[in-house]
């Protein structure tokens, strides 16, 4: 089961199948009666404006089912049963089936968790043989039991999504770098039309632009990447989003990427190792509207990407394609060479290491050593277009 919000109207409630294939002639349906099996303080007065509905052409209903032929009339609940005479007669052709379904609304005054179970009980189905005319045996299979909880509206969930980027350098000039992926999620009541984000930026003015991006699960707008908002760099930047930009389905979430167009680092207006990272914050990031509730509500949770040192220039550290085969066994008092790097700087400027400044690489080396009285090796780094040793570093806890 799941939630359905109080007040919701023209809802599907639960869905049957009127099965004739096995039968020996045609049914003719002249009633059926649905029982709601109430739990957690339920009433049968929760529901409302209870009728069927069957599957009958290729057709959408105007509430976008497939069930679009109304086939009795309105009932009010006054026991937790509800005969609904079918009007006009639903025949079952022999070798086919039919379904059906409880369309209804709920009332306003319905309270939170209460439970309304929907099912088709024994001799709930009454039927006559197009042919003979006699009364139909009817067999019952309702193991699958629709249940709904009631709740005042769908909630929305905001989380950092494990997609953002860790803390790190990045290029000062860099178009679209993104700063942050946030998740928003609806809960198991409704989906969740999103009207407006607000991103808080530290040190906004940093990006000339930022932009918005939403991508939702199946069954949500859009389910794609698709860039809904941009605005100009600053410390808070509000996006607003018409009607139907952004659904996130009940159950389902939907991601926001916040991505920056970032300015030059001119020393002056950014400094080498500046700060910027980019959020949801307030009391009111992120307002949303029940799409069946019609109830509005906002997130109260902040959630921030992680910082980004912006730099003129970066370096770019990866194994080079020359680097020798792991699996060899060192000896002792002999020079191997372990591993070679290719360290490529950015385009936007030369990048020099330099020890005086603090500047270093850091190397991380995992050994088992075999002659117990050697438990250290000493690595020297050398810059294999000159020839020059950069430095050296000994590393003592190596196991035996």
């Amino acid at each position: 089961g799941r939630s359905i919000p109080e007040g919701v109207s023209g809802f599907l409630l639960a869905t049957f199948s009127l099965d004739a294939s096995a039968a020996g002639e045609s049914a003719q349906v002249t009633s059926i009666t649905v029982t709601d099996s109430l739990g957690g303080g339920a009433a049968v007065a929760d529901i409302d404006d209870s009728s069927l509905w069957a599957d009958l052409t290729i057709a959408n209903s105007a509430r976008g089912d497939v069930y679009e032929t109304q086939i009795s009339t309105i009932y009010q609940w006054s026991a937790a049963t509800q005969a609904f005479t079918v009007t006009p007669t639903l025949t079952v052709a022999k070798g086919t089936y039919k379904n059906i379904a409880l369309i209804a609304s709920v009332n306003t005054s319905a309270d939170a968790d209460d439970n309304h179970t929907f099912y088709i009980n024994s001799s709930g189905v009454t039927a006559n043989g197009g042919s003979t005319g006699s009364t139909t045996s009817v067999s019952y299979v309702s193991t699958n039991k629709q249940t709904w909880t009631i709740a005042t509206s769908g909630t929305l969930t905001v989380s950092l999504d494990s997609s953002t980027p860790a803390a790190g350098m990045v290029v000062g000039g860099t178009n679209k770098a993104t700063l942050g992926v946030f998740r928003l999620a609806a809960n198991n009541v409704e989906s969740l039309d999103v009207d407006q984000l607000i991103v808080h930026a530290t040190n906004g003015s940093y990006a000339t632009t930022y932009y918005l991006y939403a991508q939702t699960q199946t069954g949500g707008i859009p389910t794609t990447e698709t860039l809904v908002g941009q605005q100009n760099g600053a410390e808070r930047m509000v996006f607003p989003f018409a009607d139907a930009t952004v659904v996130i389905p009940a159950n389902k979430y939907a991601l926001f990427t916040v991505k920056a167009d970032l300015q030059d680092v001119d020393g002056t207006t950014i400094t080498n190792g500046a700060d910027i990272s980019a959020g949801l914050k307030g009391s009111t990031n992120a307002l949303i509207t029940g799409k069946l509730s019609g109830q509005q509500a906002v997130s109260h949770t902040a959630y921030t990407g992680y910082t980004m040192d912006v730099y003129k220039s970066i370096p770019y550290i990866t194994k080079s394609a020359s680097s020798p085969a792991g699996g060899n066994t060192l000896s002792v008092s002999s020079a191997f060479e372990v591993a070679r790097f290719d360290v490529r700087a950015h385009a936007n400027d030369d990048i020099t290491f330099e020890g005086a400044d603090g500047d270093s690489i850091v190397l991380y080396a995992n050994g088992y050593v075999t002659d117990t009285t050697q438990t250290y090796l000493t690595f020297t780094w050398k810059d294999m277009s000159t020839g020059n040793t950069l430095g050296t570093s000994t590393v003592t806890r190596f196991s035996t």
